[in-house]
């Protein structure tokens, strides 16, 4: 009983922390976008080249990605969660503390 408690311990952490990955890729995205429409703006006045608009846009492409693969981690480190703790379909729509309260 005690192994399977420090399980389930362990699997909430790590999914607790993909949640808050989450949330920094999401923080970040919004930062990529304002950069990459700034750079629009920039090269349509002619302050920057096209090189440099395209490298903005690689980062904000970049960011999109990383958010992808954080959502997908969420989701395994919940489905994993899931299992250790034998919740059915029905009960899925749970929500977890943050890690400060």
């Amino acid at each position: 009983v005690l192994d399977t408690l420090l399980e389930i311990n362990v699997a909430y952490r790590r999914a607790q922390a993909a949640e808050q990955a989450l949330r920094m890729m999401q923080t970040t995205l919004q930062s990529d976008r304002a950069a990459y429409d700034m750079a629009k703006r920039l090269r349509e006045a002619g302050n920057i080249t096209k090189l440099e608009l395209k490298g903005r846009n690689a980062v904000l492409q970049q960011t999109k990605q990383a958010l992808s693969q954080a959502e997908l981690q969420l989701a395994e480190r919940r489905e994993a969660l899931n299992r250790l703790m034998g919740l059915t379909t029905g009960e899925l729509n749970w929500t977890m503390a943050s890690p400060e309260g």
